[in-house]
């Protein structure tokens, strides 16, 4: 749903103000190039109203260019499919080249952030929900909306389970470790129904984004922390405890093994220090006391 969500409103937003005016079939290769460089530029950036005194911010550059880019040529793809043309224009077009982004926190971040947490359940100074809803986060490196949008009647506490209904690969169960799950019988009051985190509004999903910023400063971690450098971290702390990459892209419900090295310098890590360990046990061998 949310990538539904977000292909809406890359349509709205980016494709329809640069090539709305085109038919289908007119479409070139020399257009689409303009296209992404004009998003690239900001041509379509602005600043929408949202909500009572909020906004809406649309922005430009290589990454949202790149991400549209590949909406469009999906979209070609099906006019093939449906008659509409005989080519996708998109095709061969180059992409902006990205820089991976897999912040994660290291074992100092992580014990300060833990500490930080502790400190806002003895003093209550976020809501019970957010503090458990970053545990879960930290806990299970499931994805922001699958931990918010986690409901009551898809959790199993008995035999630490979650099941997923909408995820980015579709259904899937999820096995809670300790700390996960003592997170959810911790919030658990023999509720049946409902989300898990439950904003101040009835049935309203929690808000963690700006908590979380709080919660961040407060435990001296950088701005570049996100939210879902959490999952990253999960991701890379399991490979470094020796878990195998196709492992770990199962427990992130990873739909290719692809996605999943990016944490390929962690299992070497791990492995070099495994090797290390062997190599220490010759060494007691060669020098024996």
């Amino acid at each position: 749903p949310s990538s539904v969500k977000t292909d809406r409103a890359n349509i709205e937003n980016h494709v329809l103000p640069l090539l709305g005016h085109l038919s289908v079939k007119d479409v070139t290769r020399v257009q689409i190039e303009k296209f992404k460089l004009d998003i690239r530029e900001g041509k379509t950036a602005r600043n929408l109203q949202a909500k009572p005194r909020g906004r809406r911010v649309i922005r430009g550059g290589e990454g949202i260019a790149n991400r549209v880019l590949s909406l469009v040529s999906k979209m070609f793809a099906c006019a093939i499919d449906w008659g509409l043309r005989d080519d996708n224009p998109v095709r061969g077009t180059k992409k902006f080249r990205e820089y991976r982004k897999d912040r994660f926190l290291d074992e100092a971040e992580v014990s300060r952030l833990l500490k930080t947490l502790a400190e806002c359940d003895q003093h209550t100074t976020e809501l019970p929900a957010v503090v458990a809803g970053i545990r879960l986060l930290l806990f299970t490196g499931l994805r922001v909306g699958e931990i918010t949008s986690l409901r009551w009647e898809n959790t199993n506490i008995d035999i630490c389970v979650i099941r997923l209904i909408e995820s980015k690969t579709g259904a899937r169960n999820v096995p809670l470790n300790s700390l996960a799950s003592g997170v959810l019988k911790n919030l658990c009051r023999n509720q049946k129904t409902g989300l898990v985190l439950e904003s101040s509004q009835f049935d309203k999903p929690i808000a963690l984004r700006r908590p979380w910023a709080r919660i961040r400063e407060k435990a001296d971690i950088d701005s570049t922390a996100t939210l879902y450098s959490l999952r990253h971290t999960f991701a890379s702390y399991a490979v470094m405890s020796g878990q195998s990459l196709p492992q770990v892209g199962a427990l992130l419900g990873h739909k290719t093994a692809q996605t999943t090295l990016r944490y390929a310098d962690h299992l070497l890590e791990a492995q070099r220090s495994y090797s290390e360990k062997t190599s220490d046990i010759f060494r007691k061998l060669a020098n024996p006391t």
